[in-house]
C-alpha cells in the first residue's frame, strides 16, 4: 500500500516493506509533469506553420486602464484608440490559426480583468475570421492583396 505525501499524491516508497517501487515518480515532482505536459508538448512538437494575423477589434472592459498595457504588449504595432464603448485596437499577432491568436489574446486580457469582452476580426492565411469573445462568428475568404511594384 502506497502512502500519500503532503499534497495527497502517491509517494515512491512502499510503507509495508519500505522497498522502492518501480516507475513511481518522486513525491516532490509528481505534480509538475501533469500540470505542464500539455504546454510542453505544444511547444516542442508544434508542426503547424506560424501565420501573421492582422487584428481589427474592439475591447470593452470594466477596467480599461488595466487592459491597455496588455494590448500593447501582446499585439505587435498596436494602435489603441479610445472609443465610446471601450478601446479599438489594430495590430498584428502570430499563431497557428485565428482561433489560437484570439484565444491567447482574450485569455491574457481576462487574466487582468475578468469582465472583458473582445470583438475581433483576424485577417491572415487567406481568410478573415470574426470572433465574439471565444466564439467564432464567421469566416470568409480574404480579398487578394494588391501586388506592389
Amino acid at each position: 500500500m502506497a502512502s500519500t505525501g503532503a499534497a495527497g499524491s502517491p509517494c515512491s516508497r512502499d510503507v509495508t516493506s519500505s522497498k522502492q517501487l518501480p516507475l513511481m515518480p518522486r513525491c516532490e515532482s509528481i505534480r509538475w509533469p501533469v500540470r505542464h505536459a500539455r504546454r510542453l508538448a505544444e511547444a516542442m512538437w508544434q508542426t503547424e506553420p506560424v501565420t501573421r494575423f492582422r487584428l481589427i477589434g474592439e475591447v470593452s472592459s470594466d477596467d480599461l486602464a488595466a487592459v491597455r498595457p496588455v494590448l500593447a504588449q501582446m499585439v505587435g504595432g498596436a494602435a489603441v484608440t479610445e472609443i465610446e464603448d471601450g478601446l479599438q485596437v489594430e495590430g498584428t499577432m502570430e499563431g497557428a490559426d485565428a482561433r489560437d491568436v484570439n484565444r491567447r489574446l482574450l485569455s491574457a486580457l481576462r487574466r487582468v480583468e475578468k469582465r472583458t469582452r473582445l470583438r475581433a476580426e483576424w485577417t491572415g492565411g487567406g481568410s478573415i475570421d470574426r470572433f465574439f469573445d471565444y466564439v467564432p462568428k464567421s469566416t470568409r475568404a480574404a480579398p487578394p492583396e494588391p501586388q506592389s511594384r
